[in-house]
């Protein structure tokens, strides 16, 4: 405490005071004035006791006087309360071995591990703090609802009531694509503004040995898990019902999982892309440099069966990709007659049967519904993996752990 004012003073019961490392003073604040007096330094009846003992420390080390902080740094160092100190640190000091020496695990905890408490301990601590620091910033949370609440219904009302006609078709693949893209940038572009802020106090923390990297990393995820649920439940509902998809219930709630699982992927790649960049600027420029082709291989823009075969590597990678094919599945399996409404006579156009021609049009097959939904938790692992190893490597070599990391 920094120059504590008189009232401030008189509510202290014990003082400890500091000067160039080494101790000047500890024990009772009544007592201080006496003690003062005892080694020659009399403090005025009008001053402060704390500004005087202050003014005797803080003398210039040029001075003439500068033997005044060494000198009564000396005096502690011989007095009673100094071997009061002595005393208690060595009957603590006793105690604690005592109690190491009872608890095997204790003492291979404190043999092998920095960290001063268990796992279990870092990562209940980090979880409150994660819930609390989401409920504290609840306005950010309004403002990320009422958006995705707001596109959405925008996009419901763009497509309202779509009709089940060849016509349609290209009109509900573009909002399932659309859902897929608002689903995924919000909560790829809100983990990275959650994440990237906290890395200089991260690093702080985590080399003072008050939690592991994986912890943190855990913690962060979970918390991330109710949040993206609501987003999904709200952006969801609103564009299923009003743009009239499949009325089946089991679509419904198929839908928003899938949507769910997307935005849990979206999530971990922002995690990721936060932990390799070292400022908020770069992580921004690196997501939208990432994400856009793996929106492109989604198969909205482009046919996935026509992907240069020196570019379909990169379709493993793109969750996009997958939640666009599951929700396709989910849209069309098994419908059955489309209205024919276009003019033959007039157009190329062939009116496809059902559901299934749909899905085969765009290089989707029903049988590959499980193995999306599969491919989409594994990427969310691999890219919260990937932060994890990332972040890891950064507390190793210490990049960007001081001011802009």
């Amino acid at each position: 405490m920094h120059q504590p004012s008189s009232t401030i003073f008189q509510k202290i019961d014990n003082i400890l005071m500091l000067s160039e490392g080494r101790c000047a003073y500890m024990g009772p604040r009544d007592e201080l004035v006496n003690y003062l007096h005892g080694i020659g330094y009399d403090c005025p009846d009008s001053y402060n006791p704390a500004d005087y003992f202050i003014e005797l420390l803080s003398t210039d080390l040029d001075d003439p006087n500068a033997d005044t902080m060494q000198t009564i740094c000396d005096c502690f160092d011989g007095s009673n309360f100094h071997n009061k100190v002595q005393e208690v640190l060595h009957d603590r000091t006793l105690n604690g071995r005592i109690r190491r020496k009872s608890s095997k695990k204790t003492l291979k905890r404190n043999s092998e591990s920095k960290y001063k408490n268990s796992w279990r301990t870092q990562f209940v601590a980090l979880l409150w703090r994660c819930g609390i620091y989401a409920w504290r910033d609840r306005e950010t949370l309004k403002a990320r609802l009422c958006m995705v609440s707001s596109l959405s219904l925008v996009f419901g009302l763009a497509y309202s009531q779509i009709p089940y006609s060849q016509s349609g078709v290209r009109s509900i693949q573009g909002m399932l694509a659309l859902m897929i893209y608002l689903v995924g940038t919000n909560s790829l572009f809100q983990t990275i503004r959650s994440v990237q802020p906290e890395a200089i106090l991260f690093f702080r923390e985590h080399f003072n040995g008050m939690y592991r990297t994986d912890a943190y990393i855990m913690a962060k995820c979970l918390i991330d898990i109710p949040v993206s649920f609501t987003v999904v439940i709200l952006a969801g509902s609103v564009s299923y019902w009003m743009t009239g998809l499949n009325p089946e219930i089991e679509r419904f709630f198929t839908y928003l999982l899938l949507l769910f699982i997307v935005a849990l992927a979206g999530s971990a790649l922002g995690f990721a892309i936060s932990t390799a960049c070292t400022s908020y600027g770069v992580a921004m420029v690196v997501a939208m440099c990432i994400f856009m082709p793996l929106n492109i291989f989604e198969g909205f823009y482009i046919n996935v069966a026509t992907i240069p075969v020196y570019l379909r590597w990169f379709e493993f990678l793109s969750y996009p990709r997958y939640g666009y094919e599951a929700i396709s599945i989910n849209q069309w399996h098994g419908y059955g007659k489309l209205v024919c409404d276009l003019d033959l006579n007039k157009t190329q156009n062939i009116c496809l049967p059902d559901g299934d021609a749909i899905l085969e049009m765009y290089s989707f097959y029903p049988e590959h519904f499980s193995m999306d939904v599969t491919m989409l938790v594994i990427l969310a692992i691999v890219y919260q993996l990937t932060a994890f190893l990332l972040l890891l490597a950064r507390t190793y070599l210490k990049v960007g752990h001081r001011a802009g990391g």
